[in-house]
């Protein structure tokens, strides 16, 4: 195995600011919208992706993977029961 060191963490960061540029524009911050015209999906999907990305490697490096796909599995559930997720209802609490 490669040497990490966190030798990701510096891609995270990148790629955790290209996906809060995405937010925003999505959200209509600032001039956003004026100056890119719409929001992309595709290019927000590309973001999010590369920021689970650089985590999932530092998860693998930790050896922590089965703890982190049962905290997706958690928030998954937690988002299905409170209807985040389309075509699901939400649950009372």
């Amino acid at each position: 195995m490669e040497t990490l060191r966190f030798a990701s963490c510096p891609d995270y960061w990148r790629n955790a600011e290209r996906w809060l540029k995405q937010v925003n524009h999505f959200e209509g911050t600032g001039i956003k919208r004026q100056k890119y015209g719409e929001p992309d999906t595709t290019k927000l999907a590309k973001e999010v992706s590369q920021v689970v990305r650089c985590a999932l490697e530092v998860a693998t490096y930790y050896g922590i993977e089965n703890r982190v796909e049962a905290e997706f599995s958690s928030s998954y559930q937690w988002l299905k029961t409170r209807g985040y997720i389309p075509g699901e209802e939400s649950s009372s609490d």
